[in-house]
């Protein structure tokens, strides 16, 4: 016979939300630094002030992935938002072949001021063969000032999913709210 106790954590275990679960249709998520709409159908999981985001079509085993990071100022990673677009946009220690990055462009996400640019790369699967297959990767990301603290969401995909699911990134960009 089951215990009142062990009968307790199996109901609350199954009412305690999952950190990794599929939305079953758009659905609200929100951390403590923010809130958005969860695609319909992609995965979710949860990671202290991260959230991710992944479809289950894939190329040679890559899905398309949108991750929102903040950035609070206690971190020690970043400085600032600016110091996270420089980083990412000037030029780096070595220059890695086929990367090609877009422009920086200003734009406002949810009233706060924002950046935008992307990035074009390879990814080689699978990882650890010698003969791995090149597969061409789109990241997109933006980033959002809101002082005291900054957001980093971001879009990567293979080439021929990238602009499938770029609506799915323009959606979550449009529901993203600061907390």
């Amino acid at each position: 016979m089951m215990n009142i106790q062990a009968a307790a954590f199996l109901v609350l275990s199954m009412l305690a939300p999952s950190r990794v679960q599929a939305a079953e249709k758009s659905v609200a998520v929100s951390l403590k630094s923010f809130a958005c709409v969860a695609p319909s159908g992609w995965r979710v999981e949860r990671k202290e002030e991260e959230l991710y985001f992944s479809d289950s079509k894939t190329v040679e085993g890559l899905s398309s992935r949108v991750a929102i990071r903040f950035f609070g100022p206690k971190q020690k990673v970043f400085e600032n938002a600016a110091d996270y677009l420089q980083r990412q946009t000037g030029p780096g220690l070595f220059k890695v072949k086929g990367e090609t990055l877009g422009p920086v462009e200003k734009t406002t996400i949810a009233g706060y001021p924002a950046w935008r640019f992307s990035r074009d790369s390879s990814e080689f699967v699978p990882p650890g063969v010698l003969h791995p297959k090149e597969i061409k990767v789109r990241e997109e990301f933006v980033v959002v000032d809101r002082g005291g603290g900054f957001f980093v969401l971001s879009h990567r995909a293979p080439g021929a999913l990238f602009k499938k699911n770029s609506s799915v990134f323009r959606k979550i960009l449009g529901s993203f709210r600061p907390l």
